[in-house]
Order: structure tokens, then sequence, then C-alpha cells
């Protein structure tokens, strides 16, 4: 039993380092697309106490607007902010799925499963932004 424990450990230690030198570089790019921009301003626009789609509007579920809020809410009015919230859920999934794996299957195809899903949402450059495929 212990074992399994600390076997988990290291595989969501290692998830969360392998997460985080993948999208590390994204954290000092400025802009990457107008989604990630826009759901900025509108979070934003949420903190400084204006109701969405009044003061701007997309097409996008309000929901994703307050998660942006509260990421700057959170960490500070920056992109890094942001991203880093973005690398949080990301995170947070991954070990979600290597759970969701090694209860299914076993503990090695939930960590393969894990490592997918980190790489490739960040394998491209828009994969790097974060938007409400993250979250």
């Amino acid at each position: 039993m212990n074992k399994d424990k600390n076997t988990d450990f290291i595989i969501v230690a290692f998830l969360l380092l392998l997460v985080i030198i993948v999208r590390l570089p994204s954290f000092f790019y400025s802009v990457f697309d107008w989604d990630e921009s826009t759901f900025i301003l509108m979070g934003q626009s949420i903190l400084d106490g204006n109701i969405p789609y009044v003061e701007a509007w997309d097409n996008k579920p309000p929901f994703a607007y307050f998660i942006y809020s509260m990421f700057i809410y959170c960490f500070g009015k920056t992109i890094f902010a942001v991203r880093l919230g973005g690398m949080m859920f990301i995170f947070l999934a991954s070990v979600l799925l290597y759970m969701t794996g090694a209860a299914l299957y076993n503990k090695a195809a939930g960590f393969i499963a894990a490592i997918f899903l980190i790489v490739f949402v960040s394998a491209r450059k828009w994969g790097l932004s974060t938007t409400t495929e993250h979250l």
C-alpha cells in the first residue's frame, strides 16, 4: 500500500515537472491569439464590476470569463497570471487522466495518457495560450 502511494507521488511530481517544462516558454510571449486576449479583457471587465456581454462581447460561455477573473484576482493582473492558471488546469487534467487510466486499466496506461495530454495540448503555438479548451 505504501509503495503504491510513493509511486503515485512520484508520478504526480513528474507530471508537475513536465507541465512546467512544456508550458514555461509560453509565459514569456505577450500574445498567441485573439481568444486569450478577449478572455483576459472580459475577465478584467468582470473584476472592474461590469456585467459580461455589456461592456465587451464575445460568443463564448460566460463561465470562462469568470475563470479568467479568478486567475487575475488570485495571481495578479499579468499575462503570467493567466498562463499560470491555465498551466494549473492542464496539470489537474493530467492528474485526473492518470488516476482514471490507473483505475480503469493500470498505472502505466494512465501515466502515458497523462503525458500525452500535457505534450499534445501544448504541441502547437496556439496550444500554449490559455483558452477554454484548457479549462
